[in-house]
């Protein structure tokens, strides 16, 4: 799927800047981190990666833990892959007229809000919780899965994209390598997920506050009112 889907933009998009070849240098991919708009960018990302994939490896296991049948609890992340779908083209389509910023913050501290006081709580009624947190829950996943290079190209020359892209995704690939493995040195014996989901919310909202301050550094202050 991802082949037929990438071969239509393979052989229909062409760019409209001539390119000359030449050799990686390691310098390029390290100087846009000298600009503080790109640092608090990265960093944001860096922390939003951080938690926002925990509940792709947990929400099952929780899930069941919590009182939820195996046979529904399997059904949660499709759940969430069909929810992300529409977090995936709305809003950023939205981005364009609202702020890619405005729109990555606001879904950003969305997700934050439904790890901790959404997935968190005990409720007694495991299902209803669990499927709704599920369908929620995917909105800011694809909103941040598909905005984040939009946010690098804001920020950037447009010469310089693919290297700032690159070194932006170098960064969150560690969050993304080690956010998982921390979530279950969290998991408590019982199981108790808590702490798992405490990480996942609160890294989140860290994640929010260093994308506020790329906003304001690239000059797009700090009301969300004002595109940016």
């Amino acid at each position: 799927m991802f082949l037929g889907l990438q071969s239509i933009a393979i052989f229909t998009m062409r760019s409209r800047l001539q390119h000359k070849p030449r050799r990686p240098r390691i310098r390029e991919f390290l100087s846009p981190l000298t600009e503080v708009t790109f640092l608090l960018n990265a960093l944001g990302c860096f922390f939003v990666f951080w938690g926002i994939l925990i509940p792709f490896n947990y929400i099952t296991l929780a899930a069941e833990s919590s009182g939820m049948s195996r046979s529904l609890a399997q059904y949660l992340i499709p759940i969430i892959n069909g929810a992300s779908f529409f977090g995936r083209t709305l809003p950023p389509w939205a981005g364009d007229h609202l702020g890619l910023f405005n729109t990555a913050i606001v879904f950003t501290i969305f997700g934050s809000v439904l790890s901790m006081a959404l997935w968190i709580p005990v409720s007694s009624n495991p299902n209803a919780q669990n499927l709704v947190f599920a369908s929620l829950y995917g909105f800011p996943l694809g909103v941040f899965a598909a905005i984040l290079p939009a946010l690098v190209g804001q920020i950037s020359d447009v010469r310089q994209i693919g290297v700032r892209l690159g070194a932006t995704f170098f960064i969150t690939s560690w969050a993304g390598l080690t956010g998982n493995p921390i979530a279950g040195a969290l998991l408590k014996p019982g199981p108790n997920f808590t702490d798992l989901k405490i990480f996942c919310g609160v890294t989140v909202a860290v994640g929010a506050l260093f994308l506020v301050a790329a906003r304001i550094s690239q000059g797009g202050g700090a009301k969300l009112m004002k595109k940016a």
